[in-house]
């Protein structure tokens, strides 16, 4: 190993000049002077590494670096740079505080925020910039808004979000009061104020009763300002007038709205013999139907008024003696209706009991004096009339009047619009019954108008298709819709429709392929069934194929001149693609050649 000798001192390279027994120079380098930083090594021959480098307190590295070297020329490298960092950043913002902060080293970025009651405006990030300082102007904390009821009286908080600078907060007014204004909701303006004059609390009207004798409240929904609250009146007066009232602006009610008036009487104490038929109301204004008791029968208007005065209508009818039962005139009979009113003038039918039939016109009158005109029929013995118990029906070729004897033969029949259940032609036996009876069931109402089932429609109905019992017709839906569920109806005996259960939706594939299920139970044959159906489906028909329809529809060419054609075109293809393959040949060729000469070359 060669000893080294000191030279010279080179002030500017802070390097020693040394020479080996050789005579070759060489240089070593003195321990690295870091501004503001320090190297943990006395190592100063060339070549050798210095680690454990370090800033002092407030500097930070410039850029990672883990060791320097010393290298022959006398210098270190790389270089090892101490910066200086930024001071505490909330020096720079007044009430700001630090929320989140790494390091105060150049580059690095700090999360800051603002003192309780105070309220960040702008960007809470700031940077340590390369001259040591804080990022300025980023944001700015401002103090926030007080207790916004302070500027309202009467007021109060509803939802209390932030009083913080740009915050909103929604008021309402204390209880007995009302808000009066375009908006209930106040904004933290950034000189730390409430919207001003946004609104005013109100005082609510008092209670509505006491303005107007014997009201009471109907429909109680608020007293507040600009309210509106129903008013009635208590039980044995009416409300003459408005019943709605509103609360002003002065926190009282409309005035001079309405008033109670007391209702009238009982009417039939101003009617002797009468008795209340439609029983509304007794109150003013209102009106009521009259009738007279059993026995006696109404002359006049039969419709009473309550006035204002608290009084009927007056001399609006009177009660007159009416017919008794005229079932007494004749052995066997009774009333057809015995609950129709036998009023003067009034016709009534007569019928015989079981056993007899009716013999002659059966119709009586009630005449003005309260007696019957002399009855024309008798009950004699026989069947009785086989209408009275099957509605809707008639006897063919039959004349009022005629009694049913025994052996007597008729045929009944359904009025229009009716369906005949049961044998028509029927007999009048020796012990006063019919061999056979029928029952016609009135028809269904119209379907189109019976069910209220939106985009659906009865397939195949018009105004002339049949409504009768039995018959069933489909629903279906419009276009681009699909049906949901059982869409058949039956008339049925009750001459009414079946219910359905059914709704119709958008398709969501085509519709052909959409609707009610085929089968209800699907078995290892049904599945079969189905598989069979679907190949059939989706198998191609070769005979239908472009190809099978030309080979089936064109010609065969055998002219020479057709051939000779076919042939040269197969010869200029081929040349053709001989001529692109030769091409690739001399390509590759020349590609691997010049390979070979690069190889060769190395």
């Amino acid at each position: 190993m060669c000893k080294m000798l000191m030279s010279k001192y080179l002030k500017d390279t802070k390097k020693r000049n040394c020479k080996k027994c050789s005579g070759e120079n060489t240089v070593e380098c003195y321990r690295p002077n870091i501004t503001n930083g320090s190297a943990n090594s006395n190592k100063t021959y060339v070549t050798s590494k210095i680690t454990g480098l370090s800033c002092h307190n407030y500097f930070t590295p410039a850029y990672t670096v883990d060791e320097i070297t010393c290298y022959a020329n006398g210098s270190w490298a790389p270089e090892f740079i101490c910066q200086r960092d930024c001071s505490d950043p909330v020096e720079y913002y007044a009430h700001s505080t630090t929320v989140h902060k790494i390091s105060n080293a150049i580059g690095s970025t700090v999360i800051m925020g603002c003192k309780d009651r105070y309220s960040m405006i702008g960007d809470n990030n700031i940077t340590c910039l390369e001259t040591s300082r804080w990022q300025l102007n980023k944001f700015e904390c401002l103090a926030d808004c007080g207790d916004p009821s302070d500027d309202y009286n009467n007021s109060a908080i509803l939802v209390n979000s932030s009083w913080a600078v740009k915050s909103t907060i929604e008021m309402d007014c204390q209880e007995g009061f009302t808000l009066i204004g375009e908006k209930k909701t106040l904004k933290c303006h950034e000189n730390s104020t409430w919207t001003q004059n946004a609104f005013f609390c109100k005082e609510d009207c008092g209670d509505p009763s006491d303005d107007y004798n014997n009201s009471a409240i109907l429909v109680n929904s608020s007293w507040a300002v600009k309210s509106t609250i129903e008013m009635d009146c208590q039980e044995g007066f009416t409300l003459i007038g408005e019943k709605t009232l509103k609360c002003h602006e002065n926190s009282t009610w409309t005035q001079n709205a309405f008033f109670c008036k007391e209702d009238c009487g009982d009417p039939s104490d101003d009617y002797n013999n009468s008795a209340i038929l439609v029983n509304s109301s007794w109150a003013v204004n209102s009106t009521i139907e009259m009738d007279c008791q059993e026995g006696f029968t109404l002359i006049g208007e039969k419709t009473l008024k309550c006035h204002e005065n608290s009084t009927w209508t007056q001399n609006a009818f009177s009660c007159k003696e009416g017919c008794g039962d005229p079932s007494a005139f004749v052995n066997n009979s009774a009333l057809s209706d015995p609950s129709k009113p036998r009023k003067h003038g009034s016709s009534h039918k007569m019928i015989c009991t079981d056993g007899y039939s009716v013999k002659g016109n059966a119709s009586m009158t009630c005449l003005n004096n309260s007696t019957w005109t002399p009855p024309n029929f008798s009950c004699v013995e026989g069947c009785n009339d086989p209408r009275l118990s099957t509605k809707y029906s008639y006897i063919e070729d039959y004349k009022d009047g005629t009694p049913f004897l025994p052996d007597m033969t008729i045929i009944m029949k359904c009025k229009r619009h009716s369906t005949k259940l049961g044998i028509g032609k029927m007999t009048c036996l020796d012990n006063k019954q019919w061999t056979s009876n029928i029952s016609c069931i009135k028809d269904c109402p119209d379907p189109r108008t019976f069910f209220s089932i939106p985009l659906a429609m009865v397939r195949g109905f018009t105004d002339e298709s049949s409504r009768a019992y039995g018959v069933t017709y489909d629903f279906r839906c419009r276009l681009f819709y699909t049906l949901y569920g059982d869409g058949r109806i039956e008339c049925l005996k009750n001459s009414s429709w079946n219910n359905v259960n059914i709704s119709c939706k958008t398709c969501k594939c085509p519709c052909r392929r959409r609707g009610n299920p085929r089968h209800d139970n699907v078995t290892k044959e049904t599945y079969k069934e189905i598989a069979d159906e679907t190949k059939k489906e989706i198998a191609v028909d070769k005979k239908a194929t472009a190809v099978s329809f030309r080979r089936k529809n064109s010609a065969t060419d055998e002219r020479p001149e057709a051939r000779n054609i076919g042939a040269v075109g197969i010869v200029m293809l081929s040349v053709v693609l001989g001529a692109i393959v030769l091409a690739d040949l001399l390509s590759l060729k020349i590609y691997i050649q010049n390979y070979l000469r690069r190889a060769s070359g190395q």
